[in-house]
């Protein structure tokens, strides 16, 4: 669906739709993980998790600093 398709929608609809897609969204990343996980088990590697909230929450500290 388009942009102005999703506009013109009553808004439960809207919400359902992209409560919707959110699920999709979180549905496929996390196949996406499980892949990368089984790929890298398969060859021996190991994958960390990146904790990006503390990554933006460190940038954003760094900018106030420079202010």
């Amino acid at each position: 669906m388009s942009y102005s398709d999703i506009r013109k929608l009553p808004i439960p609809y809207r919400r359902w739709f992209l409560d919707r897609l959110s699920t999709e969204f979180k549905k496929k990343a996390e196949q996406h993980k499980k892949r990368d996980r089984d790929r890298s088990a398969e060859r021996g590697q190991r994958i960390q998790e990146i904790p990006m909230g503390e990554m933006n929450l460190e940038a954003s500290r760094r900018e106030k600093k420079f202010k």
